[in-house]
């Protein structure tokens, strides 16, 4: 893969030696933040790298369904039962072949099924990129002064107001997903993002935090297999990996440093502030991902891997003591939280896997799993919890990720997830229940190079229930951690009810940004997401001293997002049609410049850190990499178009085919090529490389060429 392109890959190295003292983001910087760019907060060394069976059951009474057992799934109940350990083995059901084969037949007609998209144009000419820096002149100071900033009321403090949740113009890749927002009239309430009472609903939130990736050996020389480092860094492409941190670095930053997995300290820090945020929530929700990167070549890597779950979560028991463990929904499943990176063997229904009897056995005994939610989870990684008032599907991913180890043989229903995930849904219709699906990777694509995150044949399935007509209206929310940025999902054929796709920001600092965590609130009653309000720290204030990191709140969906609030107030909540109403917003706010409505979505994709979508976002940050206004529309273009839920080949037809002709032409291989597995970062850097070279325009790989070889030089 890296054969012909010697020159593009650390794209973003060209911005490390640039005082970020001296750049400015319109839209998005205020004075508070000038001052965190100041202490060096914002460019931290991230930019050195190159750039997923329609319900056949009749909604009738639970009774006809028991009479009409060879039409419908399996209920919850009998697939608890197939799993039940006894010692009667005889009395469980076993399938034969045959009935294997008929079963995997049926399921791949079923999945066939196409997930139409939209298809689009992507182009532009000097006169439109001259007319749109005209437009970013005129609008930049509007965009800055209408931004809140943070730690400020979270109230919107705009004097002005766009037309930013509008429908886009045609060839938007979210327009006609606007066509599915019609509901029934509901009496409105005043859903206010600062107040904890709302007129019509029965308010309750739990606390959401997600991938803390602990390091017990951060700053330990010597710990690593062959190498002298003290910390797994995120290195730039055909860069060492263990000369740039050394045991002075760590000491002068005690929690943790941007590009490295943290120390415990950081998590301690974390979970401290939460305790005290999160006072009277319902329940506690961790969505995987305890472990460090590059978990196998730690000294034994199935006893070092299990400690670091227990030793996480007992600080998470401790620090919420009032929490029975009922209310502490753990145990989702991360790529690193097993031996080997996406590595989980599939095995059968009548015993327990190996692996996940192992992490739940160490869960219980911290005190984080009861023995009836374990019982359960042994089998495959996934099980149910009630709390709140909410019934919480946990369900283990590592199976449909595109990297999953052992790859084959390849089951059409993993551990029979599916099948229980179709059942437990159909018991909560006829229940009248409220579901939230969690889980760690989420389907679709990651937004860092545009890589497809699941198999396409489990993401078809996947949608196939959670977009079915009946079960997707009873799930109220999903919600997914593995991508370590602040992000939305859109279903694009949802039914009416069905609730958003969240995706959730980090606490480790490996992929440069700041750590935070998130209070869900929610309505009992409905079961309807009310609101995200987000908490974060700045790490690079904890550099050089040995006081604690300071934890403030940072933003909220409501007091920041016209668009969701006007959603929220005349829907009762936050739903899948909201959100694509808000994806053509803040599609509308990247190219009319007068909303600030996408300034803020960049600000706190990565948590108030420089990233990727700030690149595109203004033509003031020419100042660092000057890129063509057909270079950023092509890249907000694929951005825009990954926010729906589709499979690879359907986001290559919404982004425009030519771009991955232009890829391939320049010998950098196809963007779902394979990937290192043997060293992540690396792997996720390619992507991101193919990415940019995806976009850029001959005079933009020009720039970028000298550029980085005056870097490289440099280095």
């Amino acid at each position: 893969v890296m054969q012909g392109m010697p020159t593009y890959t650390p794209m973003l190295r060209l911005l490390l030696p640039l005082h970020c003292g001296s750049w400015f983001f319109a839209g998005v910087a205020s004075e508070a933040w000038s001052k965190d760019l100041d202490r060096g907060a914002v460019v931290p060394t991230d930019l050195q790298n190159a750039l997923s069976r329609e319900s056949e059951c009749h909604a009738g009474s639970p009774e006809d369904d028991a009479d009409d057992e060879g039409d419908c799934a399996f209920s919850a109940q009998q697939l608890r039962a197939r799993r039940t350990k006894s010692a009667g083995a005889s009395s469980v059901k076993t399938t034969s072949e045959e009935e294997k084969q008929e079963a995997a037949e049926e399921e791949e007609r079923k999945n066939k099924a196409a997930i139409p998209t939209n298809k689009a144009e992507a182009s532009s000419d000097a006169a439109a990129e001259a007319a749109y820096k005209e437009k970013s002149d005129n609008s930049a100071k509007t965009a800055s002064a209408s931004t809140a900033a943070p730690g400020a009321s979270p109230e919107w403090q705009s004097s002005t107001s766009s037309s930013s949740s509008s429908a886009s113009s045609s060839s938007s890749p979210l327009a006609d997903l606007s066509t599915k927002d019609a509901a029934a009239t509901i009496a409105e309430d005043e859903l206010s993002a600062s107040s904890t009472a709302g007129r019509g609903v029965n308010r309750r939130f739990f606390l959401w935090i997600s991938d803390i990736h602990a390091d017990p050996f951060y700053g330990v020389a010597n710990s690593y297999r062959g190498q002298h480092a003290t910390c797994k860094r995120s290195c730039p492409l055909q860069m060492p990996c263990t000369t740039n941190y050394g045991k002075r670095d760590a000491d002068e930053k005690p929690m943790g440093s941007y590009g490295c997995d943290p120390p415990i300290a950081l998590w301690e820090s974390a979970l401290k502030a939460a305790s005290r945020e999160a006072a009277g929530a319902e329940f506690v929700l961790f969505t995987g991902d305890a472990v460090r990167h590059k978990q196998d070549e730690l000294l034994n890597p199935a006893e070092n891997v299990t400690n670091i779950i227990g030793d996480i979560s007992a600080l998470l028991v401790d620090n919420f003591p009032e929490y029975p463990n009922e209310k502490l929904v753990l145990g989702t499943l991360g790529n690193d939280d097993t031996p080997h990176n996406y590595e989980i063997y599939v095995t059968d229904m009548r015993r327990p896997n190996p692996w996940l009897e192992k992490v739940s056995r160490r869960l219980e005994h911290v005190n984080a799993m009861g023995s009836e939610r374990k019982d359960e989870y042994e089998y495959g990684g996934f099980f149910k919890a009630k709390v709140g008032g909410l019934t919480v599907l946990s369900i283990n991913t590592l199976m449909y990720s595109v990297k999953h180890k052992p790859m084959f043989p390849a089951y059409p229903d993993p551990f029979g997830q599916f099948e229980w995930l179709r059942a437990e849904l159909q018991e909560a219709h006829f229940a009248n229940e409220h579901v939230w699906i969690v889980g760690h990777i989420p389907p679709g694509l990651e937004t860092y190079g545009f890589a497809p995150l699941w198999q396409e044949k489990y993401l078809i399935a996947y949608l196939n229930i959670v977009q079915d007509p009946i079960l997707g209206a009873v799930i109220k929310a999903q919600l997914f951690g593995h991508v370590h940025a602040d992000e939305v999902r859109i279903l694009p054929q949802a039914p009416m009810g069905a609730g958003p796709m969240l995706l959730v920001g980090a606490v480790s600092p490996i992929y440069y940004e700041n750590p935070s965590f998130r209070l869900m609130e929610y309505d009992e009653d409905s079961g309807a997401l009310l609101n995200v309000k987000v908490f974060w720290a700045n790490l690079s204030e904890s550099y050089n001293t040995s006081e604690d990191l300071h934890w403030s709140f940072g933003y909220d969906f409501l007091g920041s997002y016209p668009s969701l609030k006007e959603a929220s107030s005349s829907e009762n909540g936050l739903f899948n049609a909201g959100m694509a109403k808000f994806g053509q917003s803040l599609e509308s706010s990247w190219e009319s410049k007068t909303s600030p409505e996408w300034p803020t979505y960049v600000e706190w994709y990565k948590t108030r850190v420089l990233n990727d979508l700030m690149l595109i976002s203004d033509h003031q940050v020419d100042a660092i990499l000057k890129l063509s206004l057909v270079a950023k529309r092509r890249a907000a273009r694929k951005y825009f178009c990954a926010l729906n839920i589709t499979s690879a080949d359907e986001f290559r037809h919404c982004v425009g085919l030519q771009d991955y002709d232009r890829v391939d032409s320049l010998g950098a291989g196809p963007l779902d090529a394979g990937d290192d597995d043997s060293d992540p970062f690396r792997a996720s850097d390619l992507a991101r490389a193919r990415h940019w070279i995806s976009v850029a325009t001959d005079s933009d790989k020009e720039s970028i060429e000298r550029l980085i070889n005056e870097e490289a030089a440099s280095s």
